[in-house]
């Protein structure tokens, strides 16, 4: 499941689709304002590639115990456990799409996991 949020200032309208279906439909329409965005290759491209992204580490669930990400502040590092990232984290990529930003959300679990 990806969330795209509405390009129209001071509208709170979120489109909620498969990437497959917004593959299929080529233009997206608000549900709120009923503004449409025509899909492009590269927005499709984009969007495949950070669903490739959520996908790879899924499939790393059976480690992320084991691994993470330290950060060092103050002069200190501090290590946060991916597993703990994941459960607290959404994936969202931030998009130039037709000259106005965008966030578009990606759910992992909606994703193929390990041996799909």
């Amino acid at each position: 499941m990806i969330e795209i949020d509405c390009r129209r200032e001071g509208c709170s309208g979120v489109l909620r689709l498969e990437l497959e279906d917004l593959a299929r439909l080529g233009e997206v329409v608000c549900p709120e304002c009923g503004l449409g965005d025509q899909v492009d290759s590269a927005l499709l491209g984009d969007l495949e590639l950070l669903a490739d992204l959520t996908a790879s580490i899924r499939r790393a669930e059976p480690i992320l115990g084991r691994t993470g990400v330290a950060v060092n502040v103050a002069g200190k590092e501090v290590v946060f456990p991916y597993r703990l990232l994941l459960t607290r984290l959404t994936t969202e990529m931030a998009l130039e799409v037709t000259s106005a930003p965008r966030r578009i959300r990606v759910y992992p679990e909606t994703l193929p996991g390990p041996g799909s």
